[in-house]
């Protein structure tokens, strides 16, 4: 323990009777209980960072943070530790937690070998390089998968910083100290984690009273939470896909909300080091008003406050000292350069250990490289103007000064805001493709532009004032007395539980109740949907954005083998918008289940061309969900859907012209040219809200690839837009994205046309993707509703057909969102029950759903 804590900063049990500690301390534990269930609760109620298991281990938190308040002093670290091997056995289980505990003591034991340092260093580079390896699936086990990023958050930049603060070390930690240094109870859930200084670590323990730390704690979870709600509004609602940006406007909000999501990480850093502060870790703020920074250098001091300190101790200073003698200047700018690469490097180096992947791409080495040399100039501006700033530092607050600081933070905000667009995109090319949209921008919008960066000015001016007088609008707790604290935390934890609880918001009114509600959960966006779509179907997943939900949304690596359909050898080449087509009368394994061909070229049954006599026969076209991906050929929705009619009349059957990556564009010359020499009765068409953007995706892929789509309607169309081979993709996506709905229109007309005129009955399903458990996106359901029954097909939307099953229980893998064997058997009783309502099925009017 560092220094002898007094009875107050110690605890309940320290200097005084337990009962004596009761009177004086019961009323602040209570009030501090009280605001931590609550901030629990809303965590819970809006299902916040949930990926890792958070959830599963806030009954530990709450009870942890209970008997931890109440123990002696000398009891509470190796508690503490306790809890968190508690927390990573009830996460990974017995085997996969032991293997992580046991590889996390190997290394701590190597680090205090009696051993010359250099030995030491080596010894523990061994293990990583053991690690890495695993990390890199050059080598696999049964309990590594889950456990090999847990591990690499504990140690890859804390084992640094232990080594190197171990030398200077003047007062021997205890083992208990170590151990909770590296076994962070946060850590277990959260692999994205702040990079915790060891001494700092140390020196904060208990260092000033127990409630305050606590009051503290709980304070910054709340904010945490609000930074993550804030984060999903901004993410879910203001966050345009690249082919959606249009005019000045468009490129504004691309720029301001690629900034404003960093909210993400400053909401989890928030969390965790409240979370922290529950146990005594009275650890400093990582972040200070980050959006407020007024120039490069002050954009460093805020953001993300412990990666800076890291960099700066473990790089800057040792670097500035070796070359000190070329004089301050160059050796202050040699040493930023150096921070600022090693921190492109370092950051990849955090990716592969989260992710798997260590990106070097360009867009990281620009980013990093202009904001290094932005910060590198700013260093010498204020080294060459240090006096004169510190000499007007002392006049106090001018209204001058508060209208150039606001200036600077205008202009600061905005630099940054396009930094990070740029660093958010997938290249530069997108980027670019983005930023030209400025130029179709007359003067109403510049003028906008103008009054609204005025109205932010003025805003800024008058906080500066406000702040200068005492009124200052952020709630710090610092200065403020604990009962003042506690009551303004307790009223805002209150107020965000309330808000969470259905019976509450649903009072709101509709729309309020809906957008609530809406961020009661974790999904993707329309940008990183779109990202993911083409991720899947062309090899692209590359986002490595930490305030991206995308690059969390995978907790497990898929199998080296989980190759999309197109990149399989199930396909062979077509002509035309059908780039590609099942192979006929072929077996294979495809996503580790068997996937059988019939000769037509249809993973179905061996049907006959000729229509039976007395059979009802019905076409069915869709995608990769009808299709099946990772489910046995017999449990395909289409297959259990013709099981289930023929158990209680037919006979019917079903034939299944689906191919995965198909879209109407696919679907079209299918219906024309393929459906009906099979003599359908009824022709269905499977449609979901994603269907314009892998629209959209496959014919950017045609005009890349400058083949001829064989229609002329669609010819004509990609000549209207301006669309041409040799174009950055995302360019292209812009360019075709306003006709996307004229697009679908005339997919869904040619389909029904043709059914119709040989007396076919068209009907279209509406069906939700295994992320719409809780409903299909709304605005996408009308429009294809709308689309569809103008066309000519009866709709029928099935919405709510995975029943109160969640997404996790119906897809086929955490990365892989296609419908498992529950997933189609429930899509197939949805289908079922609906057309045997509507006796679909003529002659067999009697059908009922069997039990």
């Amino acid at each position: 323990m560092i220094g002898k804590l007094s009875a107050s900063t110690a605890g309940p049990l320290a200097g005084a009777s337990f009962f004596d500690q009761v009177k004086t301390d019961g009323g602040k534990f209570v009030l501090v209980a009280a605001q931590l269930a609550l901030v629990l609760l809303a965590i819970r109620l809006f299902q916040v960072e949930n990926g890792f298991g958070f959830q599963d281990i806030l009954p530990l938190i709450f009870g942890g943070f209970v008997v931890h308040a109440w123990l002696p002093e000398s009891w509470r670290q190796p508690f503490f530790v306790g809890l968190t091997l508690a927390g990573i056995w009830l996460l990974f289980g017995l085997v996969g937690g032991s293997w992580l505990i046991g590889i996390g003591l190997t290394m701590i034991g190597l680090a205090h070998l009696p051993a010359p340092m250099w030995v030491r260093v080596t010894l523990v580079t061994a293990v990583g390089a053991v690690l890495t390896a695993f990390r890199a699936g050059w080598m696999q086990t049964e309990w590594s998968g889950g456990i090999i990023a847990i591990l690499g958050s504990m140690f890859m930049f804390r084992m640094a910083l232990y080594l190197y603060d171990m030398r200077s070390e003047k007062k021997p930690a205890t083992l208990f100290e170590r151990l909770s240094y590296f076994f962070q109870l946060p850590n277990i859930v959260f692999p994205f984690y702040p990079i915790v200084d060891y001494i700092t670590f140390r020196r904060t323990y208990y260092d000033r009273d127990a409630y305050e730390i606590y009051q503290k704690g709980v304070l910054w979870m709340l904010r945490g939470v609000v930074h993550l709600l804030m984060y999903r509004v901004v993410y879910y609602y203001f966050t345009p896909a690249v082919e959606e940006v249009q005019g000045l406007g468009g490129v504004v909000l691309f720029i301001v909300s690629a900034y404003l999501l960093y909210l993400r990480v400053s909401g989890l850093f928030h969390l965790i080091v409240g979370l922290m502060c529950l146990f005594g870790f009275n650890l400093p703020e990582t972040h200070k008003r980050y959006f407020l920074a007024s120039s490069f250098n002050d954009y460093w001091r805020r953001i993300n406050i412990y990666w800076k300190d890291f960099m700066m101790k473990l790089f800057f200073y040792p670097v500035y000292m070796r070359v000190r003698h070329w004089g301050n200047i160059p050796a202050l700018v040699f040493s930023t350069v150096v921070v600022f690469a090693c921190t492109w490097i370092l950051h990849s180096y955090q990716w592969f250990w989260l992710q798997g992947d260590f990106p070097l791409t360009t867009v990281d080495g620009v980013y990093w490289g202009v904001l290094g040399v932005l910060v590198a100039i700013n260093s010498v501006w204020e080294s060459v103007k240090g006096k004169k700033g510190k000499s007007l530092s002392k006049k106090g607050w001018t209204l001058r000064g508060a209208l150039g600081l606001s200036l600077r933070t205008v202009v600061t905000f905005l630099f940054l805001g396009v930094m990070w667009s740029f660093w958010s995109s997938e290249s530069v090319g997108e980027w670019w493709s983005v930023m030209k949209q400025v130029g179709t921008s007359g003067a109403p919008e510049w003028l906008l532009l103008a009054g609204g960066l005025a109205g932010l000015y003025v805003v800024l001016v008058v906080l500066d004032v406000l702040e200068a007088k005492g009124w200052s609008p952020f709630f710090e707790e610092r200065g403020m007395q604990f009962s003042t604290v506690a009551s303004r935390t307790g009223l805002m934890a209150l107020a965000l539980a309330g808000i969470g609880l259905p019976q509450v918001h649903e009072r709101a009114g509709e729309q309020a109740s809906t957008f609530i509600a809406s961020i009661q959960e974790s999904r993707l966006n329309a940008r990183d949907a779109a990202i993911e779509e083409r991720g899947y179907y062309e090899g692209l997943m590359d986002n490595r954005s930490y305030t991206s939900q995308l690059s969390w949304a995978r907790q497990e690596e898929p199998p080296e083998d989980w190759a999309p359909i197109m990149e399989t050898d199930l396909v062979q080449p077509g002509e035309g918008v059908l780039v590609y087509e099942l192979k006929p009368s072929y077996v294979s394994s495809f996503k580790e289940a068997i996937f059988t061909t019939n000769t037509f070229g249809m993973r179905d049954r061996p049907y006959t061309q000729a229509k039976p006599a007395g059979v009802y026969r019905v076409a069915l076209l869709g995608a990769s969900y009808e299709q099946g991906a990772g489910v046995p050929d017999s449990s395909t929705y289409e297959n259990v859907l013709e099981d289930l009619v023929n158990a209680t009349g037919g006979p019917v059957e079903i034939l299944n012209f689906a191919v995965g990556g198909y879209s109407p564009l696919q679907n079209v010359p299918v219906a024309e040219r393929k459906i009906f020499g099979f003599e359908p009765d009824l022709v269905l068409y499977a449609m979901y809200s994603t269907e314009e953007r892998r629209m959209l995706m496959q014919l950017e892929n045609i005009v890349q690839e400058g083949r001829e789509t064989g229609y002329p309607f669609l010819q004509d169309l990609i000549a209207r837009a301006g669309a041409k081979a040799g174009m950055e993709a995302s360019e292209i996506r812009a360019l075709l994205k306003p006709y996307g709905q004229e697009i679908l229109a005339w997919s869904f007309e040619r389909i029904a046309e043709a059914s119709r005129e040989r007396g076919i009955t068209p009907m279209a399903l509406l069906l939700p993707t295994t992320r719409e458990t809780k409903g299909i996106d709304p605005v996408w359901a009308k429009i294809l509703t709308d689309l569809a029954g103008r066309a000519g097909f009866t709709v029928l939307n099935l919405e709510g057909a995975y029943g109160e099953h969640d997404t996790d229980a119906v897809q086929i893998a955490s990365y892989d969102q296609h419908p498992n064997v529950r997933g189609h058997r429930l899509i197939a009783e949805r289908i079922f029950a609906e057309l045997n309502a509507r006796n679909a099925f003529a002659p067999a009017d009697t059908l009922q759903v069997p039990e």
